[in-house]
């Protein structure tokens, strides 16, 4: 009897050792110039799993199963990767890690536009069959918005998206998990600013980003010619320029697409958008002059078999004049996704996607960031929630 007690017990610690979650932080740099690499990708290998590091070079990891972990990958466009055993970091509260550029011949080359539209639209074709139809995203949420330069809001969430994408359009359902919302108070002469809701639908977000059907507009036979291409080869990576021509600038986007030139995968898009509106409602018939700047930033998970969404950054300046009322509308998001599953069995309550974060924020712990994987504050992002 004692012998089987002690073997119980052996084994429900050797469990909790299988389970046990621990946090890791720390700081990616550039070895030569010592600055920080913005959005390096940490990652815990063979697991498609991790997160970023901010515009900072500062990350935090939470890693479940700690001790099914032996490296963890960083890896950065223009960067050697480098993998570090996870010992090296359980001693350490903020771990100063050094990336070496990498070593190649910068070289501008200027290639045919049907050429490059080819190269591109390959590349769209085979990222996008390997992405995963049917999966759970666990993502971390966060926007600052501004009215006139002055913060009016900031809000954050753990989410899970559930994407569809089997039949013609994509179908997501957003849940929160867990938000939290700063509105800064205004005059009643002010109430109407209350009204103005985030320029960003986070239910919305994912779904031109997710498919990289925006890139379409690159490539397709309406607009393929009125744009300018050109290529740069840094080692195995491909940089192409898209830019609207001068006749049409102000109303295509223009942007930079980086493709692994070995396994056609895109790794990162940058998408930049500048427009003028003008438009009457027809319910009040008052007219609404608009102006619209936007830039998109997009990183692609490009390791393994599955090719899925790891980061997005939206940042987008409205300005508008409706009657007597105008301004400048701001708004600054990033939404990082740090896991990919099949399935996700903590998400049972559909009532999860009615939840609204404005309206239904400030339900967060202490450790709120690192528990879900996400892009940590900058000191200014600090100094603005002040």
């Amino acid at each position: 009897m004692q012998h089987l007690l002690i073997s119980i017990l052996f084994v429900f610690l050797q469990l909790t050792a299988n389970a046990q979650s621990i946090s890791i932080s720390g700081t990616v740099v550039d070895t030569d110039r010592l600055q920080a690499i913005p959005y390096a990708t940490v990652t815990i290998k063979e697991k498609q799993e991790g997160t970023l590091s901010n515009a900072e070079g500062k990350f935090a990891l939470l890693i479940k199963n700690s001790q099914k972990v032996d490296e963890i990958m960083i890896s950065c466009i223009g960067y050697e990767s480098v993998n570090i055993p996870l010992s090296q970091f359980t001693n350490k509260d903020n771990a100063l890690i050094h990336l070496k550029p990498k070593l190649f011949m910068l070289e501008e080359v200027t290639i045919t536009t049907q050429s490059i539209s080819d190269l591109l639209e390959e590349a769209i074709t085979t990222t996008q069959a390997l992405i995963p139809e049917n999966q759970f995203y666990g993502a971390y949420y966060k926007e600052f918005a501004f009215l006139d330069e002055k913060l009016y809001k900031f809000s954050d969430a753990a989410v899970a998206y559930a994407v569809n994408n089997e039949g013609r359009k994509i179908k997501t359902n957003l849940y929160i998990l867990e938000s939290r919302v700063k509105q800064d108070s205004i005059s009643d002469e002010e109430k109407w600013r209350s009204d103005v809701e985030s320029l960003i639908d986070p239910q919305k977000a994912i779904k031109d980003y997710y498919n990289l059907n925006y890139l379409n507009t690159f490539i397709s036979k309406k607009n393929n010619k009125k744009f300018n291409f050109t290529s740069e080869q840094n080692g195995h990576v491909i940089k192409i320029n898209v830019n609207p021509k001068a006749d049409v600038k102000q109303y295509l986007p223009n942007g930079i697409v980086y493709i692994n030139i070995e396994t056609k995968r895109i790794i990162r898009v940058d998408y930049d958008y500048i427009t003028h509106l003008q438009y009457m409602p027809k319910v009040n018939l008052i007219v609404l002059a608009m102006s619209y700047e936007g830039n998109r930033a997009t990183i692609l998970y490009d390791e393994g078999e599955k090719a899925f969404l790891r980061y997005c950054n939206i940042n987008q300046d409205v300005r508008f004049k409706l009657g007597k009322k105008q301004g400048l509308l701001g708004s600054k998001a990033e939404i990082i996704f740090h896991e990919l599953q099949d399935q996700n069995p903590e998400i049972t309550d559909e009532n999860y996607s009615k939840i609204n974060i404005y309206r239904s924020g400030n339900n967060f712990t202490t450790d709120f960031w690192k528990n879900y994987n996400s892009l940590m504050l900058t000191k200014d992002e600090l100094n603005i929630l002040r």
